[in-house]
């Protein structure tokens, strides 16, 4: 059940205890907080102690969790929960103590009172009632973060005070607390182990880092068990114990670095759908879905392999997008992206001139020129191609020339089928004009434009520049009325849910008032 769901839930249990305004509040925050997963949440839209209350009892990772646990606990969610009410307080120039704990009564009280404890039947019957500690034995207590670490501190503490130092007494008043012992480091077979990874709950289907890291329920026990029987089994051959250790599956994060071909980050970047249609910036701030990962171990292949071919890095990035700001532009069919504004003002120049007449990616724009798919041009006219490159920092640094940079990229012309094509390169868009007078483009152009003057071309140019702002301009302004419509829609019909007397406005009346905003 996703927030929304339990929102709903929440304000069915009990619809008038909370106002309209603060139901709209975290319904919106909520959405948002889900259309935006990678950005920071934006607590600050809670604009009432009850919008922090209303979402506490909606969010499962919050609810029931008593003040110390949110502020000091593990869940980065849950401190920044709790951050955000102490800025609501400042925010709202609220610092009498006896009004804030007033605001707070809602949260429950304080869970873990054993230090309070004077008895071993107090600890006793603590341990029995909470499903979090029952049937733990103390290795595990230690271990557990919700709360049975503290539980098993306070009775040590107690258990010493009592026994005065006599360490037989002090383990007389904890026999009662189990010591389970686990027998994986007395297993003999690597058989013992894939048994016991497929028949515990607790370890099937877990990657091994997952395992490794799980103190709670013995897995980092287990890893460590594993480990040490395939030293001992492998006697140094790396090799060998990778074979033994080849049926505990390995996370997406250690695969990805043992890559050796820029294929195979192709190939997954391809069939991911965590991360198909990323550029670079999105990935590397993808934590959630391991983006962030992947993009590290691309960006540390290529480059070793970048320095091992003597190329620039860029070269075996070429079909990662960059940016999502990457210009744009739609020539009738569908939208095209350019690495450089200029390179889009290029494409929309010879598009004007009928040298692009059907523009279409991989075909006559961005074509790939050799045989293992590493490099492209940006545009291919006739038997002609044409790249506006102007030296990148990184060129400049190897203390790279125009006339080399021209030369690798010629070189890079290997594909049979490109083998008698000729290969323009320019640095300044002016520089074109001149390239139009090439006896193997000129009789490809258009009539009217083929002897244009050097100023009615400049003209062109500034034309194309003002055409493709204006096209900016629209494609933001339809976005933001996408995203407002979107808004209104959904916040209208999850009211409605909740208030059906309520009048609901006409279809078109949310078209109006996105269009005011977007204006």
């Amino acid at each position: 059940m996703n927030l929304e769901a339990r929102l709903k839930r929440v304000v069915d249990e009990d619809p008038d205890k909370y106002s309209p305004e603060s139901i709209m509040r975290v319904h919106q925050f909520i959405l948002w907080t889900e259309e935006h997963p990678n950005k920071r949440r934006q607590w600050n839209a809670f604009d009432d102690i009850e919008d922090f209350k209303l979402y506490y009892n909606t969010d499962p990772s919050l609810k029931d969790k008593e003040r110390g646990e949110l502020a000091n606990g593990p869940d980065e969610i849950g401190r920044k929960f709790y951050n955000a009410i102490a800025l609501f307080f400042e925010r709202k120039k609220i610092r009498d103590k006896k009004q804030k704990e007033d605001l707070l009564m809602w949260f429950p009280k304080k869970k873990f009172r054993w230090t309070t404890f004077t008895t071993i039947k107090e600890f006793k019957d603590a341990y029995n009632s909470d499903p979090n500690l029952k049937g733990k034995a103390s290795s595990e207590l230690q271990e557990n973060k919700d709360g049975g670490s503290a539980f098993y501190a306070a009775l040590y503490k107690l258990c010493k005070k009592l026994s005065k130092g006599d360490k037989k007494v002090k383990e007389k008043l904890m026999e009662w607390i189990p010591t389970k012992l686990y027998n994986w480091f007395e297993y003999t077979t690597i058989e013992h182990f894939k048994r016991e990874y497929n028949n515990n709950p607790l370890f099937k289907g877990k990657f091994r880092s997952e395992i490794a890291n799980d103190t709670t329920n013995g897995g980092s026990r287990f890893y460590s068990a594993l480990k040490r029987f395939c030293n001992n089994e492998s006697k140094g051959d790396t090799k060998k114990k990778d074979e033994l250790m080849s049926w505990l599956p390995e996370s997406d994060i250690y695969r990805w670095k043992k890559f050796t071909k820029i294929e195979q980050f192709k190939i997954e970047y391809e069939t991911n759908n965590h991360l198909r249609g990323k550029t670079g910036q999105e990935l590397s701030k993808d934590t959630r879905h391991g983006g962030k990962a992947f993009h590290s171990a691309l960006g540390r292949f290529c480059r070793k392999e970048s320095k091992r071919q003597g190329i620039d890095r860029a070269e075996l990035l070429i079909w990662l997008p960059y940016s999502t700001k990457a210009p744009k532009y739609d020539f009738g069919r569908g939208q095209l992206r350019f690495g450089s504004n200029p390179e889009r003002i290029v494409g929309m120049i010879l598009n004007k001139y009928g040298l692009l007449k059907r523009p279409e990616e991989g075909i006559n724009v961005h074509v790939m020129t050799n045989g293992n798919h590493q490099h492209n041009l940006d545009f291919l006219t006739g038997n002609t191609f044409i790249e506006y490159h102007p030296l990148s920092i990184g060129e400049k640094k190897k203390g790279l020339t125009f006339e080399d940079v021209f030369d690798i990229r010629w070189n890079n012309i290997t594909n049979p089928e490109y083998q008698q094509h000729w290969f323009w390169m320019f640095e300044d868009i002016n520089d074109l004009h001149y390239i139009l007078q090439d006896p193997e483009i000129k009789p490809l152009m258009n009539k009217k434009y083929q002897n244009l003057t050097y100023n009615q071309f400049k003209d062109h140019v500034n034309e194309a520049y003002d055409k493709a702002r204006e096209y900016d301009q629209k494609q933001e302004v339809k976005k933001q009325k996408a995203e407002l419509n979107s808004i209104l829609k959904f916040s209208y019909d999850f009211m409605e849910s909740i208030y059906p007397t309520r009048e609901t406005p006409a279809a078109n009346d949310d078209i109006e008032l996105a269009d005011e905003v977007a204006a």
